[in-house]
C-alpha cells in the first residue's frame, strides 16, 4: 500500500471591483500556467487592479506578513505613490510565478 502526501490550498472567492468572479466563464481568467497567462500578463494584471482591491490581493497572493501589508497600505493613504503597491503587488507575484 502507497500513502502520498498531498497538500490544498483554499482561498477566498476572488471577485473584480463590482464584484462579480474571476473565471473563464466570466472571461477574466488569470492562470498561474505561463502557458495560459505570460509573466508579463500576470504583471500587468496586478498593475491594473483597482486600488480598492490591493489589500485584499496582497493578503491572497503574497506571502507578506500582515505588517508589512499594512505598511505599504499607511503609505498610500498619506500619497506615497500611487501605484507603488500596485508595483509591489505585481512584481512579488511575477517572482512567484518565475519560482
Amino acid at each position: 500500500m502507497f500513502f502520498y502526501h498531498t497538500t490544498g490550498l483554499t482561498v477566498p472567492l476572488v471577485t473584480t471591483e463590482s464584484g462579480n468572479k474571476f473565471g473563464k466563464t466570466a472571461g477574466n481568467a488569470v492562470w498561474l500556467d505561463k502557458e495560459k497567462t505570460s509573466s508579463f500578463e500576470l504583471y500587468q494584471f496586478f498593475l491594473r487592479t483597482a486600488d480598492s482591491q490591493v489589500e485584499n490581493y496582497l493578503n491572497v497572493f503574497t506571502f507578506m506578513k500582515q505588517n508589512e501589508i499594512e505598511a505599504i497600505m499607511r503609505k498610500h493613504e498619506v500619497g506615497f505613490c500611487k501605484v507603488h503597491m500596485k508595483r509591489v503587488l505585481s512584481y512579488l507575484n511575477r517572482i512567484n510565478i518565475l519560482l
